[in-house]
């Protein structure tokens, strides 16, 4: 019996195993890698263009309420001096302001803001989610914060993603 068992082991070891073809394992190993990769990729690229979009809805669906909030008011208003006009413009912006202090912002990192550059600063309108102060700190204009702000400020629309 012990012949038997030592034959059997010897030949699963010398035979069996030199006969296992360990390049088709690791070949079959790295495509089921390349594949699962792949796969993340492209889920995450779908996943975050999808919420890309939807952002930018919900930003075009504000600024169209904002617009249209601010032509209600000036038509409440008309025939008025550009003083009493930059007044109405200050009212406006205090209604907005008001109505988004308790909404929450995109997500857990997205926010809704309003601001305005002052000389050499970008002053926010809008106290933002993450800080717990009653007046948003400005911002310098030519500092690395703040840029997606200085973009609206300047006149570019659109999506990008960039330092803030």
């Amino acid at each position: 019996m012990k012949a038997l068992k030592d034959s059997f082991t010897e030949y699963f070891v010398n035979k069996r195993i030199q006969q296992t073809p360990y390049y088709l394992i690791a070949i079959l190993s790295f495509n089921m890698l390349i594949v699962v990769m792949l796969t993340i990729i492209i889920l995450y690229n779908v996943g975050f263009n999808h919420q890309k979009d939807r952002l930018k809805e919900l930003v075009d669906t504000q600024a169209v309420m904002i617009h249209v909030v601010a032509e209600q008011e000036f038509l409440l208003h008309k025939n008025l001096s550009p003083e009493m006009k930059k007044r109405v413009a200050e009212d406006i912006i205090r209604k907005v302001s008001q109505a988004h202090s308790g909404y929450t912002g995109f997500g857990k990192t997205g926010e809704f803001t309003l601001g305005k550059r002052e000389g050499d600063k970008i002053q926010f309108l809008i106290k933002q989610r993450h800080f717990k102060i009653d007046k948003p700190t400005p911002v310098l204009w030519n500092s690395l914060k703040g840029e997606p702000m200085r973009r609206a400020l300047n006149g570019v629309k659109g999506i990008d993603i960039t330092y803030d």
